[in-house]
């Protein structure tokens, strides 16, 4: 008995926790939260077209080399 009201009351102080962290965010946090992610995508997106056009790049150098 006195373990099931420990554990239950374990998960209460985590959800109490969580609760607590996540309302403390505010609009402005989350927004900076947010812009950072954004921008680490935007970072993600252009190296990976950087990373293409420098293989089709390549791709017709060596055709034009091939080529003569």
């Amino acid at each position: 008995m006195k373990d099931q009201i420990l554990e239950q009351s374990q998960n209460l102080s985590w959800a109490g926790a969580t609760i607590g962290v996540v309302g403390g965010i505010t609009l402005t946090e989350a927004l900076a939260i947010g812009g950072f992610v954004l921008a680490l995508f935007g970072a993600g997106v252009n190296f990976w077209h950087k990373y293409n056009l420098v293989k089709l790049e390549r791709k017709r150098f060596e055709m034009e080399s091939k080529d003569g």
